[in-house]
Parts: C-alpha cells; sequence; structure tokens
C-alpha cells in the first residue's frame, strides 16, 4: 500500500538541498576567484580614489603643486605609462572646471590623441597647472602655436611655453611646431608614450 492510500503523508527526501548549495560555493567561489585575478588600473583607480576623497570631504584644500626644487628627482618618465585618452579627458575637465585661469579652454578628441585649445595668454597659474596634471602621466606631449607673423614667430612662442611647462616641474621632452594661422595654442597629448 502507497502513503496515498493509507492516508498518511508522503516523505520528502531533501537530499538535494545539500547538493545545491555546495553547488552555489563553487560558482561563488569561481567568480571571487575570476575577481581576484582581475589586473587593476592603478592610475585609473588612484583617479578615482582621489576624486572620491575630493568630494566626500568638503574641508578639503588643494595642494601646491609646484615643485619644490629645479627639477624634480625621483620622477621617472621611462617607467611611466600613457594613460587612456578618455581618462585623461576627464582628469582635464575637473582641472577646467576647478581652474578659472583655464576658463576658455576648449577640448577635442580624436583617435589617437587629445587637443587642450588654450587661450592664448597663459600665466604662471595655467602652466603650473598643466605641468602638475601632464607630469603625472606617461603620454607624449606637443605644443603646437599658431601665429599670424609667420612660423618663427610662432616657433618661438611654443618653445617659450614648453620651456615654461619643463620650468614647473614637467619632467619630459615636449614636442614642438610653430605654424601660421590665426592666433591660439594648441596642447596636444597623444595616445602613446611617443608622439607619431
Amino acid at each position: 500500500m502507497d502513503a496515498t492510500e493509507t492516508g498518511a503523508e508522503p516523505r520528502i527526501s531533501r537530499g538535494w538541498v545539500i547538493t545545491f548549495a555546495d553547488l552555489l560555493c563553487l560558482i561563488l567561489t569561481f567568480f571571487v576567484m575570476m575577481s581576484a585575478m582581475q589586473k587593476v588600473d592603478s592610475a585609473r583607480w588612484r583617479g578615482i580614489s582621489h576624486s572620491l576623497s575630493r568630494s566626500l570631504d568638503p574641508a578639503h584644500t588643494a595642494s601646491d603643486a609646484r615643485p619644490r626644487a629645479e627639477r624634480n628627482a625621483g620622477v621617472s618618465s621611462s617607467r611611466r605609462r600613457a594613460a587612456d585618452l578618455s581618462y585623461i579627458e576627464a582628469l582635464v575637465g575637473e582641472l577646467l572646471r576647478d581652474n578659472a585661469a583655464l576658463a576658455g579652454t576648449q577640448m577635442q578628441i580624436g583617435d589617437d590623441k587629445l587637443i587642450l585649445m588654450l587661450p592664448s595668454a597663459l600665466n604662471e597659474k595655467v602652466v603650473d597647472a598643466l605641468a602638475a596634471l601632464l607630469g603625472n602621466i606617461g603620454n607624449a606631449v606637443a605644443v603646437q602655436v599658431y601665429d599670424p607673423d609667420g612660423r618663427i614667430t610662432a616657433m618661438e612662442r611654443a618653445t617659450a611655453i614648453a620651456d615654461a611647462l619643463k620650468a614647473a616641474g614637467f619632467p619630459r621632452d615636449i614636442r614642438v611646431a610653430g605654424l601660421s594661422g590665426a592666433r591660439h595654442v594648441d596642447l596636444v597629448i597623444w595616445s602613446g608614450t611617443a608622439a607619431p
């Protein structure tokens, strides 16, 4: 006779619960291991943590980013990697919001470069802010100056801007170009560590 025929409740086996719990633990372990083996982009993580600490701490005051010596020792340009252009665009956007001296600066991003169209009058605050930002990334940088007086005048001005960036603490070589045209300054940040 069956349990249904006798009126007694049928007995249900719960052994599958142990197998199911074991399977869930194995899946959880798999995803924890996958997460632990993932490579962390330290530059991006540093930017995120800096941004969060700045936004969550209203008493945060900006530190002076000017170099303490004529040349900053300990900055090795050969070890810096090129940062992603979208990451640099976010950093520059934050710099433009925080620095009134850079008002009027426009950004244009391409496949292999980010162009900052700077105001034609560059003061010391603008140069210091740009040197501090660009000194922390490994991307190649170029200064292109356009001047209606000709290429020689534009080249002299581009060289002066590159020298000012180096004096403010930028650790690597800067490619300069002088072109004739309407007067303006472009700061080109390339996607790699060397300009094409």
